[in-house]
């Protein structure tokens, strides 16, 4: 078993054997701990992928990573991102190694005021960031870009009118 993803305070992910993440899952249901089983291929974040390694590697040998636009964290290593490292290596240990989201996250609350917004096709960290924010003492400001079954325009211009009110400059 792998602790694959620690998302806030009370949030965690499991990857490995699926017998012995049922059994685990059984445990926990009969002590009343919440949990439920998510639905993957592979167990990313788990030493099943490293299977993967030298092939992922080889076709990502290409990449030329450059400077970002914007500030990068990454949620493996908790450290700031400048751009040579976002080579092949770093690709596969970020689909290898535990994310780390809820340490990130509180490392962002500990830099300053800012506004998270949530790129994905449903929500699934938004309550993990607010979550880790509010323990962290910061205020949890946040807002999700899209929602299974709703109007992509509509969640769009939600989610910009939710950043403008939390003080985004919007272009």
């Amino acid at each position: 078993m792998s602790l694959a993803v620690v998302n806030s305070p009370s949030s965690s992910v499991l990857a490995g054997d699926l017998n012995t993440l049922r059994a685990i899952e059984a445990e926990l249901t009969e002590r009343g701990v919440f949990c439920r089983p998510v639905s993957v291929d592979v167990a990313s974040h788990s030493r099943d992928v490293d299977l993967l390694r030298p092939e992922l590697t080889a076709a990502l040998g290409e990449i030329r990573p450059g400077p970002p636009a914007v500030g990068m964290l990454c949620t493996v290593c908790c450290a700031p991102l400048t751009g040579p490292e976002l080579d092949a290596c770093c690709w596969m240990d970020n689909l290898r190694r535990p994310v780390r989201f809820a340490e990130s996250a509180a490392a962002m609350a500990a830099v300053g005021d800012h506004v998270s917004l949530e790129i994905s096709p449903h929500p699934v960290l938004t309550a993990a960031i607010e979550e880790t924010l509010t323990v962290a003492g910061a205020t949890a400001r946040t807002a999700a870009s899209l929602r299974r079954h709703q109007s992509e325009a509509a969640r769009m211009a939600r989610a910009a009118s939710r950043l403008f009110t939390h003080g985004a400059r919007l272009d």
